[in-house]
Order: structure tokens, then sequence, then C-alpha cells
């Protein structure tokens, strides 16, 4: 399995965007096992960070914290 990921400040710096894509190789057979595209950002309504990701299974909506230097996920 090898993969790369990816991250870049959006929207003036408030907003980080993640792409990635992991792929594997089993017996000559190669394919994608994991694509994704997430944004981390500070969701105002609910006062705290949130990761928003969208992948090639499906969508979801994290809470996150942050400590001292550490998004938390």
């Amino acid at each position: 399995m090898s993969g790369w990921t990816k991250g870049t400040w959006v929207n003036d710096g408030l907003y980080l965007h993640v792409q990635g894509d992991y792929q594997y190789s089993v017996d000559g057979i190669t394919g994608s096992f994991w694509k994704f595209d997430f944004f981390v950002g500070f969701d105002p309504r609910v006062k705290q960070y949130r990761q928003w990701l969208a992948d090639n299974v499906g969508m979801a909506i994290k809470d996150c914290s942050v400590t001292w230097n550490k998004l938390i996920v």
C-alpha cells in the first residue's frame, strides 16, 4: 500500500483542505484503497473546530479539539 496526503490553506487561511489517495497492489492487481477530501475549520455556530470529510465510502462531520498546537479529530 502507498499513497499521498496534501494539505492547503484555503479561504484566506480559514480552512485547511486536505486531499489524499491511498492505493494497494496485490498479486499484480492495483486500485484505489481510500480516496478522500476533507476540510477542517472553526464552526461558529457550535464554537468549536470541525472536520467535514467526504471519501469513497461516504461523508462524515467530526468534532475536533485544539490542544496547544495540535488539532485532535
